[in-house]
Order: C-alpha cells, then structure tokens, then sequence
C-alpha cells in the first residue's frame, strides 16, 4: 500500500500499557478511550499517516480507520481536515474507483457519486461507531472561510490556497500541499469539487457541489461558487470530506 502507514504511534492496552512512540499526527486519547470502551478485552494498536489513522483492535472486525478531523470552534460539528483520500477509501470499500489512482494514495479520492459517498459513510459508521456525514453547504461554507471572509477558501490568492486549471496540470495533487485556511482546513477550493448533504433547490435528485477542483478556472473555485449534479454522477473531478456532529 506504497507506505501508507509509516509510523507507529502508539501501543496501549486496557491493563494501562503507556505510549512507546510518538508522532506527529498522534491519535487523541479521547480515541484512545472511545475504542477501549468499545472493545474492553482489548489491545490497541494504533498508526498514522499525515491523513487518516489506522487503528485496530482485538475483538474488530478489521482495523478501524479515523480520519483526521478538525473542530470548528465556536460549532457542534468537526469536519475533515483533508479531502477523503484515495487510500481511505481503499480501506473502506477495498476498491479504487479514481481516474487519477497514478496519482497516489494520498491524492483525494474521485470519481465517486453522492450514492457512493453515501456508501463509504455507511461502512465507515459501521466500522468505527460513529456517526460520520457529508457536511451541509452552510457548515462547510463557514469551515471554508476560516474565520475570515475571503474571496478563496484561506485567503485571497488562489494560486496559494487552490489547485486549479491553470496550476493543476490537469489532474488532482496529493492533499494537504497548499496553504491551510485559518482553521487548519486543505484543499476546500480546488483539487477535487466536494459534495455536500444539500439538496439543489429543493430537488433532491441533485445534491451541491462545493469548491471547484483541478479543472476549473480560479473563479470556478471560490469561496461561494456552488454548482449541482445528479446523486449518481461520477467524474474525474468531484470528491468529497466527512463531517460529525460533535456530541
């Protein structure tokens, strides 16, 4: 799986074993106490990517992913910090549908439906307990800006926030490569358009697109561009990231 997991963060069990090793990307211990709990017989093993953490615990079925997430304060809800990647959603439907899978695994996942991005979410909830989703369009818009109100999602030079036709070189780019918004968000203009939970004008066979992608122009990729397609559409450029309700 070219080195996606690299790093061993952490090896923890319930008799309260301590970390060995440590990175950057470290897994919470609110994860940490939410899987011992649900697995009380339990040992707990624990790696990281700069996108998702894998976990697995005796008693799953199967190593339990969790996506890197970011709170937005002053909000119930988090939202990921990168677009869903080609890679977790290999580890999740064991298949991947992108057109630009040459590009990597941690290049945004593509070529994926709103009804797909359904089906990931379902076997993500099922797998972890919890209760991931598309975002609204109005969560992911004030994630999007960041705290500040700019033209792109983290500022106002596209070529620094954005991949888009004119810098994308006609494909998508592993996430995460541009420069943050001010809540720690990647990529949310450009790289891949990303769906979210809304309706299009009140007609739910289309669903809301958001943030342009590799193929459009820098005005297709603003902070309030918005375009709609129908649930079963694939293409090379739509994509999405999860949201949760923080309880």
């Amino acid at each position: 799986m070219r080195n996606l997991f690299v790093t061993i963060i952490a090896i923890l069990c319930l008799a309260g074993m301590t970390t060995q090793a440590q990175a950057d990307n470290s897994i919470d211990q609110a994860d940490v106490e939410f899987y011992l709990n649900r697995y009380p017989s339990g040992r707990y093993l624990a790696e990281a990517s700069s996108t998702l953490k894998l976990i697995k615990v005796e008693g799953a079925q199967g190593p339990v992913m969790i996506p890197a997430m970011v709170p937005i304060p002053g909000k119930n809800y988090e939202i990921g910090k990168y677009e869903v990647t080609q890679a977790e959603w290999r580890e999740v439907m064991g298949s991947n549908p992108s057109k630009f899978s040459n590009c990597g695994d941690t290049c945004p996942v593509e070529k994926v439906s709103w009804d797909d991005a359904q089906g990931f979410i379902q076997k993500l909830n099922a797998k972890t307990g919890r209760q991931y989703r598309l975002p609204t369009e109005a969560e992911w818009e004030y994630a999007c800006y960041g705290g500040s109100q700019s033209e792109y999602c983290g500022g106002n030079d596209v070529d620094a926030v954005a991949w888009t036709d004119s810098k994308g070189n006609e494909q998508t780019h592993p996430v995460g490569q541009k420069q943050a918004n001010g809540y720690g968000l990647y990529d949310m203009s450009g790289n891949v358009m990303e769906w979210t939970n809304d309706c299009w004008e009140g007609n739910c066979a289309r669903r809301v697109f958001r943030g342009g992608s590799w193929i459009n122009d820098p005005w297709g990729t603003r902070a309030s561009y918005r375009i709609s397609f129908g649930t079963a559409i694939r293409n090379g450029s739509g994509g999405f990231r999860l949201a949760r309700t923080i309880p």
